[in-house]
């Protein structure tokens, strides 16, 4: 069956198999490839860009490349991104780009992410997207060795050259050759320096992308080597770059970081031409040393490399290129990996359940007094939970039957599903008045910082799908009762958002709702001073300083005993704080005091939760109120006296709930919703939240998918 295939590239750079891009090169060859093997290409690219599928321009490239430049083109291309993925609904979205966190379509669409650079510029998110169905391919095996620990990646998919377009020459000429885009980490000062060593010119065929540093790095390092015969050349189109080759004596690739790899060495040894590299990153893969070319670690090394090289044989650069990186081969490994993905997206979305013996329920009549039909779900609940990777404190049975025992909803709707009598999904929903609409969202709102279902998933994955599906099914059983699903706060990896509705649901739509400032741990450091930025770890030694000048200080932990006292003294500390900035905060609703006080028992007994205090002199001056997980800690809220804000307590209590959370080896902190400032300070990022909506067609007839209702 053909794909529709959106390839999205770097939105600062155009798409074109002669420019500069070695990225935007592969781009532009899947995209031929997918045009002639009969699959539907879509490329997004700035204006300006060749394609030979259905071309869709971005902004188009400026002629300053500074940072509010970019930060426009990432704003334009993750709109159009998101829209084109909407209207076209695509198989598989190919994203080629270093930024492409900030374009990431929302969960729904399987995602290809090929990283074409050095891991070491990525941000470490990267390589741990917390988006559902995204996928990682490097293009060496040097350039997978060196991700992070732990990263998943899916293929190595090495890139090729179009063999028919470089062929050898008849003559070589006197000169050795630089390709590439003129920036100081590809190094093309050093290669000039080891051309005037051994008294060759070097033509150097590069382009100069308006980056500051790009343009200092011309003009204070090439403009004034060009003498001893070198030349600049300026860029040069793909016929002027074959002959450029064909005719060289050898390639220089003088490249100061770890190559992930180059196809100008591929195309140089298609040419007949040897390649001369520093031994960086992928450059070993490629070059066979004293056969293709040579590897060297100095430019004195180059210098001598550089007469050995004429003497190498051109006809087996040449066979190495045929045998190995072909643009056909890359094609075909691409066009795999697509199909690939596509059937087990296909697959996971149409599975039937036939034989699972699994089926859904709605737990009807549980608002008060008749709570205890759910109650009694309590120990099957717990169980669920702890098999459910990813879950969060806010789907505990304890948080949420507090929430119904404290608030009492008018109308839950409690979802849950069974196999074989054992329970393996639950969504505990609710329906509420919004002026003339009926809306469906999850109970918990208000307090909680994630809302999801609960969806087993210690078993076959399919039987997960499964599960969704079939909540799905049961919110569709009762639409005579709701007008609007309003579901908010969705993590990234809510099977929610891989499953939606789509054949029946007119109006559908997901959106980033909210974000979470998050701590990834990547491996566990010895202290904070690996996590923490300097400048915040200086403001908590100061701040301790402080404070131990101040009198007699120490931070502690709520116990049953003090647990009173330590909630006490959150809602004051918090209420003063609030009133300051004439606002009541969120602790000042009794109810909300309530259900704190009510839930806090029961997650303390079973170590959940982590109650800090900072008392001075018998007095606590500073509270924090957070959840410990199985590889989290999630910071709830925190609270500080006024009259101390000169000893930084806010500052040094969180500075506590970090260290304990390195000690005890967790993989994340996350500060939870809300982009206050000083969460920043401590070295988060942003871990966006999803909302999904949805309304009925105005003829809707509630619709069940026959085919999994076992």
């Amino acid at each position: 069956m053909p794909l529709t295939v959106l390839n999205v590239g770097y939105p600062l750079a155009r798409v074109a198999e002669d420019t500069a891009g070695g990225a935007e090169q592969v781009l532009a060859m899947l995209d031929e490839g997918l045009v002639r093997a009969g699959h539907r290409s879509v490329v997004i690219a700035p204006a300006g860009s060749e394609c030979k599928g259905e071309f869709l321009p971005s902004l188009p490239v400026p002629d300053i490349l500074d940072d509010a430049a970019q930060q426009s083109a990432r704003r334009e291309l993750r709109e159009i991104v998101q829209r084109v993925v909407n209207s076209l609904s695509p198989d598989i979205v190919h994203l080629h780009g270093i930024d492409f966190l900030d374009y990431l379509p929302h969960p729904g669409v399987p995602v290809l992410v090929t990283l074409h650079l050095p891991p070491a510029w990525y941000p470490s998110q990267a390589f741990s997207p917390l988006r559902p169905d995204t996928h990682l391919v490097c293009v060496s095996e040097s350039q997978a060795r060196a991700c992070p620990p732990g990263t998943e990646i899916t293929a190595v998919v090495e890139n090729g050259v179009r063999l028919d377009r470089f062929g050898p020459g008849i003559h070589k000429q006197d000169y050795v050759l630089g390709l590439g885009r003129i920036c100081p980490e590809k190094g093309f000062h050093l290669a000039m320096d080891a051309a005037s060593a051994c008294g060759i010119p070097f033509l150097l065929a590069a382009t100069v992308f308006e980056y500051p540093s790009h343009r200092a790095y011309f003009e204070e390092c090439i403009r004034p080597r060009l003498k001893d015969g070198h030349e600049f050349l300026g860029p040069v189109g793909i016929e002027k770059r074959r002959e450029l080759l064909a005719a060289a004596k050898c390639l220089l690739i003088p490249s100061l970081v770890p190559e992930t790899s180059s196809l100008v060495a591929m195309e140089a040894m298609a040419c007949g031409t040897p390649v001369v590299g520093f031994r960086a990153g992928a450059l070993w893969e490629i070059i066979r040393h004293g056969e293709t070319g040579f590897l060297v670690d100095s430019v004195e090394e180059m210098a001598q490399a550089i007469p050995a090289a004429a003497k190498l044989d051109p006809e087996a650069c040449r066979r190495e290129v045929e045998a190995r990186f072909s643009s056909d081969r890359m094609i075909e490994q691409y066009l795999e990996l697509y199909e690939q993905v596509a059937a087990a997206r296909k697959q996971r979305a149409w599975s039937k359940s036939v034989g699972s013996g699994m089926q859904a329920f709605l737990v009807r009549d549980a608002a008060e007094p008749d709570a205890a039909e759910i109650e009694r779900l309590k120990p099957e609940w717990e169980a669920l939970w702890h098999a459910c990777p990813g879950a969060t404190s806010f789907q505990r049975p304890e948080w949420i039957l507090t929430w119904i025992q404290s608030f009492q909803p008018a109308e839950p709707m409690l979802i849950t599903v069974r196999r074989n009598g054992r329970l393996v999904g639950l969504a505990p929903l609710l329906i509420y008045s919004d002026r003339d609409e009926r809306v469906l969202a999850f109970m918990g709102g208000g307090v909680s910082d994630y809302l999801d279902v609960l969806v087993e998933q210690e078993q076959e994955r399919r039987h997960a799908d499964q599960i969704v599906r079939l909540i799905w099914n049961q919110i569709m059983q009762e639409s005579s009762r709701w007008d609007r699903v309003d579901f908010t706060d969705l993590p990234s990896n809510s099977l929610l958002l891989q499953h939606s509705p789509r054949i029946i649901i007119q109006d559908f739509e997901i959106e980033q709702h909210d974000a979470c400032p998050v701590i990834k741990v990547c491996a566990t450091p010895s202290d904070v001073r690996n996590l923490v930025p300097a400048r915040q770890l200086r403001n908590l030694r100061n701040a301790r300083a402080r404070l131990k000048r101040a009198g007699q200080a120490r931070i502690e932990l709520a116990t049953a005993e003090t647990l009173d006292r330590f909630l006490d003294a959150l809602i004051r500390l918090h209420g003063h704080r609030w009133q300051q900035n004439g606002s009541p905060g969120v602790l000042a609703d009794e109810v909300v005091q309530q259900f704190h006080r009510r839930v806090a028992v029961q997650l303390l007994e079973k170590g959940v939760v982590r109650l800090y205090g900072l008392v001075l002199d018998g007095r606590i001056i500073a509270s924090l109120y957070s959840f410990v997980e199985a590889d989290a800690v999630r910071f709830y809220l925190q609270a500080y006296d006024p009259e101390f804000a000169w000893l930084s307590p806010g500052t040094q209590i969180i500075g506590a709930m970090i260290e304990d959370a390195v000690r005890a080896g967790k993989t994340e902190i996350d500060l939870l919703r809300g982009r206050e400032a000083y969460k920043y300070a401590w070295g988060a990022r942003d871990v966006p939240t999803f909302r999904l909506q949805l309304r009925k067609r105005a003829e809707h007839t509630p619709a069940v998918d026959r085919r999994i209702a076992a």
